[in-house]
């Protein structure tokens, strides 16, 4: 027979899925059990804290707590502060008074005063705690 010319072969697909997966081989025999090893020493207990310490801790645990409830209250204190001093600063801006005050006035606030507003400050001032 004669050879026939093939024409050139083009670029290769994308390869197919696996086959199929064989059969399991035999297993063999199963091996001798290993000697026990030694048993592991008992974990002391946790110790105990003394009566003294957990009274200190418990005192000190409710003072804490006294803290927070009084930090709460003084942020809800200035809360209420700052809402005040916005409301009046709008009011007083809306009022004719307001027209006539000096510019420099209103940029020499401090920190504390641009924060909380003027009225924190004129209480703090009335205390005596500048």
């Amino acid at each position: 027979m004669a050879k026939q010319k093939h024409a050139s072969r083009g670029e290769r697909g994308i390869p197919g899925p696996p086959g199929p997966v064989g059969r399991t081989g035999a297993t063999g025999k199963t091996g001798a059990t290993g000697r026990r090893g030694a048993a592991g020493k008992p974990v002391a207990a946790a110790p105990s804290i003394p009566d003294e310490r957990m009274e200190l801790l418990t005192l000190v645990e409710g003072q804490i707590e006294d803290i927070y409830k009084e930090l709460d209250i003084q942020m809800k204190r200035m809360a209420q502060l700052q809402m005040q001093s916005t409301s009046c600063a709008l009011r007083s801006e809306s009022s004719p008074a307001t027209q006539t005050r000096p510019a420099r006035q209103t940029e020499t606030l401090t920190e504390a005063e641009k924060q909380f507003g003027t009225t924190w400050k004129a209480a703090m001032i009335g205390k005596g705690w500048t």
